[in-house]
């Protein structure tokens, strides 16, 4: 059998899957400020990391959805292996179907979503799926949070600066406003690499932002990174 990525709480398999564990999915996953009942979801869960570390700060429960057959399976193996398997849910199927078969609505949404949609495509049909924005994605994914989210939800993203900039007037568009920003660098002096925010209907006020330093100028770990994800990786456990 495969290895697994071990976690503090859990471990996931994630080789059959389009989207794996890495630094931006347990980033989001750690800065997220999920409810501590109620219900969220995930979308494009891939491996299921992020609808498990979302299992791990609440007692929410939670659905993670894909359009990868191949993926929602590992997700569900990696659901089962984990101590909140009895509300983890994984589901075959798209976005924009979801969003108009399901009758509820969800406390909090969270995503990795597809990115990259001007850079080279990679070789996989599967990564394709998971890493590109294809034509009129962007408004489906949009207008399905709109559509899925409750009036006093929140939906938490990462995603490239460039896409930060085109989304979130998608966003705005349907009453939906960034109220905390996080802007992600790999090392001291480096182009930004990511922005996570958090957003709601009607907000008015100013986000909240912040900064946040993968490596520092040494190359290792920065303390506010090893503080961000101390609840989910070993490294933070002194050993």
């Amino acid at each position: 059998m495969a290895s697994a990525f071990r976690f503090k709480q859990f471990q996931v398999r994630d080789q059959q899957s389009t989207m794996r564990v890495g630094t931006d999915a347990v980033l989001l996953g750690a800065w997220a400020r999920p409810p501590e009942n109620g219900s969220i979801l995930d979308i494009g869960t891939g491996c299921g990391v992020l609808a498990l570390m979302m299992a791990q700060k609440s007692k929410a429960e939670i659905i993670a959805i894909d359009i990868h057959q191949e993926s929602i399976q590992q997700a569900q193996e990696n659901f089962r292996m984990s101590p909140w398997h009895n509300r983890l849910i994984a589901r075959h199927t798209g976005i924009s179907e979801f969003s108009v078969s399901y009758q509820s609505k969800f406390n909090y949404i969270i995503s990795n979503p597809p990115f990259f949609n001007n850079s080279l495509k990679p070789f996989s049909e599967g990564r394709i799926l998971a890493r590109h924005m294809q034509p009129g994605f962007a408004e489906d994914f949009v207008r399905s949070i709109h559509r899925l989210l409750e009036p006093d939800g929140k939906a938490a993203l990462i995603v490239p600066p460039e896409n930060y900039e085109s989304i979130v007037p998608r966003f705005e568009t349907h009453g939906i406003f960034p109220v905390r920003k996080a802007f992600v660098f790999s090392k001291p002096g480096s182009a930004m690499r990511r922005v996570m925010f958090e957003a709601a209907f009607n907000f008015t006020s100013l986000p909240v932002e912040e900064e946040i330093l993968i490596m520092d100028e040494n190359l290792a770990y920065s303390e506010t990174y090893k503080n961000l994800t101390a609840g989910f990786y070993l490294f933070n456990n002194g050993g």
